[in-house]
């Protein structure tokens, strides 16, 4: 008879477990830049991840970079970071920490001495950090470096941020996807991801496809169910009739969803096109004098980018240039020898 009790107990235990899972609420993993983080000089997002490099050396230092605000629901879990610290020099001063900024001021995670050790690994190890103190609260996430001299170091990656929590009802909308380049009166096609990030199945929401400022394009109820941890994504068709640079994004709607900070995605720029649209050459010729790893070309690309200009970009002067209405020459910041 008792090792009848004892199943059971075994059977109730496996049967609590999903009560408790954790699932992500937020979540940054660097792939592109969000636009949304404060950083300092040093600091970038390229290659996956956030990363504060030694070069150009300042002395002394300190050098932050900072998230956009984040709503802690209630019964808010973990602070997840991967990350990697590649160390240069044995000297003292230097310091690495990760902060949190909450309305009752800073408060150091924590703190890693950069005196010749690394930390983690290619790729990113995981450290946590509680976050239950601060639940219900509007938070920032501080990466801060500082001390004598940048060249002390070489490397600090940020590959993944990631906020966890209870939730018995939630739904995000994680991704949009689709033509970022249409012309007027050209039928777009966008791809909406909605996870439920909750521990229970939703049945009835809505998805939409939105532009700025909260206009909706498009919109489906779905009575469909969708399982805690799974993701669907919904097709969505959009035809402009204007010429403009818009950014769009997707939205769900589910009634009593217990954290609405991710209920929509990342803006999604697209630029909508005249049937003669002007049309520029970027000319990059900076001889690979980059600012920060960047080349000074790709701030021309954005600046016409955000102003719906074409443009074609090459490291060398076409010898035919009638196609252009304007010509814009990289010519980087300083002189490579």
């Amino acid at each position: 008879m008792k090792n009848k009790y004892v199943i059971i107990l075994i059977l109730l235990f496996f049967i609590t477990i999903p009560l408790y899972a954790q699932s992500i609420i937020w979540e940054e993993d660097f792939e592109t830049n969000p636009g949304t983080w404060i950083l300092d000089q040093n600091w970038s997002i390229q290659g996956g991840a956030l990363m504060l490099s030694w070069t150009p050396t300042v002395a002394p230092y300190d050098l932050s970079a900072v998230s956009p605000s984040i709503n802690l629901p209630s019964n808010v879990g973990d602070l997840i970071v991967s990350q990697f610290i590649d160390e240069y020099s044995t000297n003292t001063g230097e310091v690495a920490h990760i902060e949190l900024i909450h309305p009752g001021g800073t408060t150091v995670l924590w703190s890693f001495d950069l005196v010749g050790n690394n930390w983690g690994y290619s790729g990113g190890k995981d450290i946590s950090f509680s976050l239950f103190p601060y639940a219900g609260q509007q938070v920032q996430i501080k990466f801060r470096s500082y001390g004598g001299s940048t060249y002390n170091f070489n490397y600090w990656y940020i590959y993944n941020v990631a906020i966890n929590a209870s939730l018995d009802h939630d739904l995000a909308a994680t991704d949009i996807s689709g033509n970022n380049i249409l012309n007027v009166g050209q039928q777009g096609l966008w791809h909406v991801t909605v996870k439920n990030t909750g521990l229970n199945t939703e049945t009835n929401y809505d998805v939409s496809l939105m532009r700025e400022p909260g206009i909706v394009l498009s919109s489906t109820s779905m009575t469909t169910p969708i399982n805690p941890d799974e993701e669907v994504i919904y097709d969505f068709n959009w035809t402009p009739d204007i010429s403009e640079v818009v950014d769009l994004y997707g939205q769900v709607t589910l009634t009593g969803d217990e954290f609405l900070d991710n209920n929509t995605t990342d803006p999604f720029q697209l630029n909508i096109y005249p049937d003669d649209p002007i049309h520029v050459l970027v000319w990059d010729n900076d001889n690979n004098s980059d600012i920060a790893g960047i080349g000074t070309q790709v701030f021309l690309q954005n600046a016409l980018t955000a102003n719906n200009v074409t443009y074609d970009t090459f490291t060398y002067l076409p010898a035919n240039l009638s196609p252009y209405d304007a010509i814009f020459v990289a010519l980087g910041i300083y002189c490579v020898g």
